[in-house]
């Protein structure tokens, strides 16, 4: 009875502990929050300011300073996406592994009941249900 209380509670716990953790690295890791607030600053501040501006100065000035935030917003963009993928994968992948962990007990239940209801010879049932074992101790 210990070890369904410490598999479901105990360990089932820790998991979901740990798949928190990984969500809030990965997203300080990527700066998500940070990136989105500055999407359409420039890049890396590259601003011009014309000293003595003529009509044309001005023009140019502006159109390259919209280059300059149209870059910054497309690498932005492009990090923020590759970690919101990085989000998603680490999710599935905590989602696989938590309902493996939670069905671990009757997975091993009834792969002995079928090894031993099989009709297999004693040694590969020995083995199997020594396997079964050592993945409950594991």
């Amino acid at each position: 009875m210990k070890f369904l209380y410490w598999i479901y509670f105990v360990e089932l716990n820790k998991l979901i502990r740990i798949w928190n953790s990984l969500l809030i690295i990965t997203a300080d890791t990527f700066s998500i929050k940070e990136l989105t607030r500055t999407l359409f600053a420039p890049w890396r501040r590259d601003i011009i300011k014309p000293v003595q501006p003529t009509l044309q100065m001005l023009f140019e000035t502006w159109s390259l300073n919209l280059m300059s935030r149209l870059i910054g917003a497309f690498i932005r963009t492009t990090t923020i996406l590759v970690g919101l993928v990085s989000i998603v994968t680490i999710s599935i992948f905590m989602m696989i592994l938590i309902a493996f962990v939670a069905g671990l007990p009757i997975i091993v239940i009834i792969s002995i009941i079928f090894t031993l209801s099989s009709g297999l010879d004693l040694p590969i049932v020995l083995l199997i249900a020594g396997l079964n074992l050592g993945v409950i101790i594991y």
